[in-house]
This record gives structure tokens, C-alpha cells and sequence, in this order.
């Protein structure tokens, strides 16, 4: 079983306990719900927002054919500008 796996299984046992706890009674167990669904959701909201990629999967590049006039004028000219033209 990966590390991922494992995570997210002991989270999943802890969430269960903290809404038992809650349930129960425990006031301190609210506080942790509400960290605890923050967190996740921030964490997650950031991995979606970041656009994170598998690390072994190189990313998307489309043909050329579908690429821009303006990526392709940027790949001719790294530097940011286009030469200027000749004077007449």
C-alpha cells in the first residue's frame, strides 16, 4: 500500500473519530472538525488552483499547427521584443 493510501485511510479514521467525539458531546472535537475540513480544504482548493501534475508525465504541448501567432512569435523571440525593423 502506497503512502498516499495510508493517509488518506488514517484521515479517514480520524474524521471518523473526531464526528463520534462530536456527537458525544466533546466541545473540543468541534474545533477540530472545523481545522480539520479548513485544511483539507485548503490544501485541496491550492493542488486544483496550482494545477499539479503527475512528476512523470511530461505536460501537454499542443501541434503546432493549434499554437498561437503569439506563442510562436515568442518562441522566435526569447528575449521578449521582436527586432525592430530595418530603417528606409
Amino acid at each position: 500500500m502506497s503512502v498516499t493510501r495510508w493517509a488518506v485511510l488514517l484521515g479517514v479514521v480520524l474524521l471518523g473519530l473526531l464526528c463520534w467525539a462530536a456527537a458525544g458531546g466533546l466541545s473540543a472535537a468541534y474545533e477540530l472538525l472545523v481545522s480539520f475540513v479548513v485544511l483539507v480544504a485548503l490544501v485541496a482548493g491550492g493542488n486544483w488552483l496550482g494545477g499539479r501534475r503527475t512528476p512523470d508525465v511530461e505536460p501537454y504541448r499542443p501541434p503546432p499547427s493549434e499554437r498561437s501567432a503569439t506563442a510562436a512569435g515568442a518562441a522566435e523571440h526569447p528575449g521578449g521584443a521582436e527586432p525592430e525593423p530595418p530603417a528606409s
